[in-house]
C-alpha cells in the first residue's frame, strides 16, 4: 500500500469515525430530549392532579364551612320549636329558618355549578363570573365591578381554566382577606387577554391566597403558567394582581 492509498485510507476510516460520533451524538440529543418532553409532561399532569385534588379540597371546604353550620343553626331552630310546646317561639323561629336557608340555597346551587363544566362552558366566561360574583353580593353584600371585553372565541379547556383562575382569586379575597369591595378588568388587546384585579382586602392579594400552605397562589400561578402566561403584582397598588396571557391560536376555536 502506496503513500497515497494509505492517506485515502485513513481519511475514510476518520470519516466513518466522525459521521459515527455524529450519529451516537444525534441519537444522544433525541433521546435526552425525548425524556425531558416526558418529564415535562408528566410534571403537568402531576400539577393538573394536584390541581384537581385542591378544587375538590376547596369545594368541600365551601360546604363545609357555608353549608353546614346553618344548616345545623336551621335544626337547632326547628328543635327549638319542636320542644316549645306553649308554641312562644314558632312563629318567630320558624320565620328565621326559612330565611337562613332561602339566603343558603342560592349559594348551594352555586356551588354545584362550579362542579359542572358544561353549564360554565355553555354559559360562557363573562356570565359565570358574573354569577360567581352574584351569590357574594347576596350573601355578603360586597359591591364589584366587572368590566369585559374579550372578542375572540376561546376554547372550552381555556374558558374553564380562566374561570378557575378568577373563581380562586375571588373567594379566597373575600373569605381570608375580608374584601367588601372587588373590581375586575378582563381585556384583549393585540391577541393578549389581560386580567386587571383590584380589591379592598386586609391583606395583600398574596396573604389572601396563601392560606396556611400557600397552596391556593401557587395554584393560581401554576395556572396562569400552563397557559403560558405571568401573573405578576401591582407595583402600585399591593392588593392588585395583572395577568397577562397571550392568546395564540392554540388556545382559540378555529
Amino acid at each position: 500500500m502506496d503513500s497515497v492509498e494509505t492517506s485515502i485510507y485513513f481519511f475514510l476510516t476518520a470519516t466513518c469515525v466522525v459521521i459515527a460520533c455524529l450519529f451516537v451524538y444525534l441519537a444522544y440529543v433525541f433521546i435526552r430530549k425525548h425524556n425531558q418532553r416526558n418529564t415535562i409532561q408528566q410534571q403537568s399532569l402531576r400539577t393538573e392532579l394536584n390541581m384537581l385534588q385542591e378544587e375538590r379540597r376547596r369545594i368541600g371546604a365551601n360546604l363545609h364551612d357555608e353549608i353546614t353550620p346553618v344548616l345545623i343553626l336551621a335544626f337547632r331552630q326547628l328543635e327549638a320549636v319542636k320542644n316549645d310546646p306553649e308554641n312562644y317561639i314558632k312563629d318567630d323561629m320558624l320565620d328565621k329558618v326559612c330565611k337562613n336557608l332561602q339566603n343558603t340555597i342560592p349559594r348551594m346551587n352555586g356551588i354545584l355549578f362550579d362542579l359542572l363544566d358544561d353549564r360554565i362552558i355553555n354559559n360562557g366566561l363573562e356570565n359565570s363570573i358574573r354569577g360567581f360574583l352574584r351569590q357574594y353580593v347576596q350573601l355578603y353584600g360586597i359591591k364589584k365591578q366587572l368590566t369585559y371585553n374579550v372578542t375572540s372565541p376561546l376554547k372550552n379547556e381555556i374558558v374553564m381554566e380562566l374561570y378557575r383562575i378568577i373563581q380562586e382569586i375571588i373567594n379566597n379575597s373575600i373569605k381570608h382577606g375580608r374584601a367588601s369591595y372587588i373590581s375586575m378588568y378582563i381585556k384583549e388587546k393585540k391577541k393578549v387577554l389581560y386580567i386587571v384585579y383590584i380589591d379592598n382586602s386586609s391583606a395583600t392579594p398574596a396573604e389572601n391566597t396563601a392560606g396556611s400552605t400557600g397552596q391556593g397562589l401557587h395554584n393560581i400561578y401554576t395556572r396562569v403558567e400552563l397557559l403560558g402566561g405571568e401573573m405578576v403584582r401591582n407595583e402600585n397598588n399591593n392588593n392588585s394582581y395583572i395577568i397577562e396571557i397571550p392568546l395564540d391560536a392554540e388556545k382559540l376555536i378555529k
